[in-house]
């Protein structure tokens, strides 16, 4: 099924498709974003606000944040106590 959810563009970084409509799957793959993040920021932007609501090239910018899963990974694996555990019981029974 091809995207169909469309607003007013109102951006500088696509001169020929200033103030008028586009079709967001079609301008989110132009942006090299993916089509479910611009459609999820236009559907906040919506319902935030109650007058007509326009795609920027703020809507545009690429995701804010990359989160590295590795490294909460880690932190889980080693708390506190298994470390104290294998350092008390690996010493030598005299």
């Amino acid at each position: 099924m091809r995207p169909r959810l469309s607003y007013i563009y109102t951006g500088d970084k696509f001169p020929d498709l200033k103030n008028k409509v586009v079709i967001v799957g079609d301008i989110a793959s132009k942006a090299g974003i993916s089509y479910t993040l611009l459609k999820n920021r236009m559907q906040m932007k919506k319902t935030r606000r109650r007058h007509k609501c326009v795609i920027t090239d703020e809507d545009l910018a690429p995701k804010k944040r990359e989160i590295n899963r590795n490294m909460q990974w880690r932190k889980k694996i080693t708390p506190h106590v298994l470390t104290l555990s294998q350092k008390w019981l690996r010493k030598p029974i005299i």
